[in-house]
């Protein structure tokens, strides 16, 4: 009886796929911090220690990069912002008290996020067209029953779905987003993990007047790989 065959990467594939991720992660962290018109295919190639003709081996332009890093970006987020496995037999009121942790966790991990979606929507651009269509109204489906129910509950307004979502999102993610003011204004570092710890309190009391420390509520791990990028030096 034969067994299936496993596929085999060799050292140059694993390499090769290392290299690209290598480049998506220096290219969000570009187009987040400069705009796709501030950033060229050479700063990213110089970034990873790439030359420019060895990266467009992987990525024929600016625009086909911009948007296979975009598509990193949310396919990340879907993946760490997953429920494990027994949240959804919990009450609605608990499971998105705990979205809203994980959300703002990510968001501290990952503050490239928001920024590049919001220097897009700035201007407008058919890069921002383009990801709505591909991503967002996906993700923004899949939150619905979710949306939908905490209303019927009472714990969040009658109001369509995009509103909720594009009321709460800032309030999770703000703090990231204008790190540099905070640090300027106030001398502390909202990505220290027990300044992402209190915002977590503060978002989880202002939304569903419940403290954030419930059970299963791990101290926030800060990525230091990502949050040596935003603004820290």
């Amino acid at each position: 009886m034969k067994t299936a065959s496993r596929p085999v990467t060799s050292p140059r594939q694993q390499r090769s796929v290392e290299a690209r991720q290598r480049i998506l992660d220096e290219a969000l962290k570009q187009f987040s911090m400069a705009g796709f018109d501030g950033v060229s295919i050479r700063d990213i190639a110089a970034a990873v220690g790439m030359q420019h003709g060895a990266l467009r081996y992987y990525f024929a332009n600016k625009e086909q990069l911009w948007r296979e890093a975009v598509l990193s970006m949310y396919q990340r987020q879907l993946e760490e912002l997953q429920a494990p496995q027994g949240e959804d037999s919990l009450p609605i009121r608990e499971r998105f008290r705990r979205f809203l942790c994980r959300y703002i966790r990510y968001s501290a991990r990952h503050p490239e996020h928001a920024r590049i979606i919001l220097l897009e929507s700035v201007q407008g651009s058919e890069r921002l067209d383009w990801a709505a269509r591909e991503v967002v109204r996906a993700q923004h489906q899949q939150m619905k029953p979710m949306m939908e129910a905490l209303v019927r509950e009472g714990l969040l307004p009658d109001v369509p779905v995009h509103v909720l979502i594009y009321g709460l999102a800032p309030l999770c993610y703000g703090p990231f987003v204008v790190a540099p003011e905070i640090r300027a204004a106030h001398g502390t570092d909202p990505f220290d993990a027990r300044q992402v710890d209190l915002h977590s309190e503060m978002v989880c009391q202002l939304v569903l007047r419940q403290r954030a420390d419930g059970p299963a509520q791990a101290a926030f791990q800060p990525d230091q790989t990502v949050l040596e990028t935003p603004g820290t030096s």
